[in-house]
């Protein structure tokens, strides 16, 4: 079997094997690169403390949103447009930054980014919601910045969004 790759403006032609070791190659090394970007990230991570305030950014593709800590991405997180709101779809955190107040930082940032960008607030999923992101909305709650809603996700949780 013939195998064609078109790359641009050239169309390589190699048999079904050599693609084949080509594929387990990049995979291999792919797999490498990852263990290599998660174990720094691990490093970064683990020298914060509950409390401590960090310096983050993120870097938009499309409604997905990449993490930086340090210049190393810890974390990824999916919103979903509203019309005057973004829900977190889904996010995905560094396990060593767990615990430690990130993800209460990084909603209130997020916050301001869509008000700023878009005249929209910050709002909890309405399908599902972790008991995790339940507690963490309960506290924006408590500190006067967020706001419990009359609606329920389908897995039976409140939604809360940011006040304007």
């Amino acid at each position: 079997m013939l195998v064609v790759i078109m790359v641009f403006q050239y169309t390589f032609y190699m048999s079904e094997f050599e693609f084949s070791r080509l594929k387990k190659n990049s995979s291999e090394e792919a797999k490498g690169e990852e263990q290599e970007l998660e174990r720094k990230a691990d490093e970064v991570c683990k020298q914060y403390e509950k409390g401590d305030t960090f310096d983050f950014s993120f870097e938009k593709n499309g409604n997905v949103f990449r993490i930086i800590l340090d210049g190393v991405k810890v974390g990824a997180f999916g919103v979903k447009n509203n019309e005057d709101s973004k829900q977190i779809s889904f996010i995905m955190l560094n396990k060593n930054l767990r615990g430690k107040g990130f993800g209460k930082q990084l909603y209130k940032k997020l916050n301001e980014y869509f008000k700023e960008t878009d005249g929209a607030v910050l709002m909890t999923d309405m399908h599902k919601t972790s008991e995790a992101a339940d507690n963490l909305w309960k506290s924006l709650v408590k500190e006067g910045l967020a706001e419990e809603t009359e609606t329920k996700t389908a897995d039976g949780h409140k939604i809360y969004r940011f006040k304007r």
